[in-house]
Parts: C-alpha cells; structure tokens; sequence
C-alpha cells in the first residue's frame, strides 16, 4: 500500500500543548521524533522482497473454496457426502493438517497481498482452528461432523454461500 505523506503539524507543539504528529509514507513521528516505522511493509519494500510468491497458492485456496461454496450451493448433498468421508477413521486430523497448512501459507504470504490484514486474520483462523482440531481429539471432533451432519440442507446451502464468500475475498485479497 502507498501511504500517503500526511503532514499533522509542524515540529512545534499545538496551540494546546499537544505534540504534534506527521506521517511520511513509512514513518510517524511525534516532536521531530520517529515513533514508528512500517519497514519492510511498504508497497516499495514488498516489491523489491526475493521472497517466494505465495500469491499463487492463496488464491488457489480461495478458488478451491469458492468453488465448494458453489458446489454445495448447487447440491448441498456433496456436503453430507464429504462430512460422511471425514468421519471415517481418523481422516479427521488430514483436514486439521490442511487447515495448519492453508493458515501457514496465508500467514507466509501476508506481506505480499493486496489486502494483508484480510489474509492474516484468515491466516490465524485457519492456525486456530487446526489446533482446535487436535485438540477436541477424535471423538469430539466426530460428533461436531455429526452434529453438521444432521443440519437441514438449507442451512448448508447458507453456510455454503458465506464459503463462497470467503473465498471470493482471498481471492480479492491475494
């Protein structure tokens, strides 16, 4: 993101007696004297970066869940179908792994993305919710499938469309 220079004040302190403040596109200074500096978080820092793009593979996720949301949508029995195949033994910790894995890579492509607090806080949830997942251990974790299990099929097609919703924004977002 570009910051836009912002000039509060002078260096001198208000007509109150507050100090004044100014904002250059990575600084913030209060008095004269730098408070804060965004290194390495500009849009001029991001660029010259020789990180890997994780870009790709965000909004691959973000297509991936768009299009489930999509799917469910269309055929909410898909979703009976895939809480059916979780179920099954001890697939259930596959899926925490992959949520582990879909929170690192937004968390690792966070400086990168053209919406970075969007992709952080997905990044979080996502790390949250696999530990939740190893956490809860098997049994629990199954009977939370359960309980989705036994849902209407109109409320999967309503948590359907925020999936769809989500991932149109990761995508925006990447």
């Amino acid at each position: 993101y570009y910051y836009p220079k912002l000039n509060l004040g002078s260096s001198h302190s208000s007509p109150r007696g507050l100090p004044s403040v100014a904002q250059d596109q990575s600084r913030i200074f209060i008095d004269g004297i730098e408070i804060f500096c965004f290194e390495g978080y500009n849009s001029v820092d991001r660029a010259n970066r020789k990180e890997p793009n994780m870009i790709p593979l965000v909004k691959l996720i973000g297509i991936f869940m768009a299009s489930m949301g999509i799917t469910v949508i269309l055929n909410p029995n898909v979703m009976k179908k895939m809480i059916s195949y979780w179920r099954q033994g001890k697939r259930i910790y596959i899926g925490g792994l992959l949520r582990a894995v879909f929170g690192t890579i937004f968390l690792l492509s966070v400086l990168q993305a053209r919406l970075p607090e969007v992709i952080y806080v997905l990044g979080i949830l996502f790390l949250i919710t696999a530990l939740i997942i190893f956490i809860m251990g098997l049994e629990k974790a199954k009977a939370v499938l359960g309980w989705w299990d036994k849902r209407p099929l109109f409320i999967l097609r309503i948590m359907s469309i925020l999936v769809l919703a989500i991932g149109a924004l990761v995508i925006y977002s990447a």
